[in-house]
């Protein structure tokens, strides 16, 4: 996922869209920008895999959840994050516009609501130019299935846990789009 915000006067909203929307469909990738987040990341990893606190977690997110998002490990693979490179920054940000939803809100009185569009919509003509058709194929999806294993009641503890406690409650809540 990504979000993008930007907030200003309402009179500098041809400004402030202009360059969002030029952040979102035509960003500027930088490799000594990559090359020193590169460095912060790894640095990162190494510093939270031998944090117990951190393995706890994730061990408890195992036990509650089936596989999925709510069990990725976000630290990530320090080779992998290494050879990252801005080609595959560029093809996560295609992948991201053709495969998610793009929702712009938009707030605040006296907008022409036209320009927007035709802001918008020359962003990404000119993104779809440069990259190739965009061919959105993902449903919405009103009913998701449930993430977390099944089970009445589970207790679990960790070894790492023998003097530590945290306490989780976890309400199954059926949520639908309307």
């Amino acid at each position: 996922r990504m979000g993008l915000e930007i907030k200003g006067h309402k009179s500098d909203y041809k400004l402030l869209l202009d360059t969002i929307s030029e952040c979102l469909f035509e960003p500027t990738f930088d490799q000594s920008d990559l090359d020193r987040e590169k460095q912060i990341v790894i640095r990162e990893i190494a510093e939270r895999r031998g944090d117990p606190n951190y393995k706890l977690y994730f061990d408890t997110l195992n036990a509650v959840f089936e596989e999925g998002y709510q069990t990725h490990e976000t630290l990530g693979d320090p080779e992998k994050v290494a050879n990252t490179t801005l080609d595959d920054f560029r093809k996560m940000n295609k992948q991201s516009l053709n495969d998610g939803h793009i929702v712009f809100t938009i707030d605040g009185g006296g907008i022409d609501i036209e320009e927007i569009k035709n802001i918008i919509s020359s962003r990404y003509n000119n993104f779809k130019k440069t990259n190739g058709e965009i061919t959105p194929n993902l449903e919405v999806n009103y009913k998701p299935k449930s993430v977390m294993k099944e089970f009445k009641t589970l207790g679990y503890q960790h070894d790492l846990a023998h003097e530590h406690v945290e306490l989780s409650f976890y309400i199954p809540l059926e949520m639908t789009i309307d």
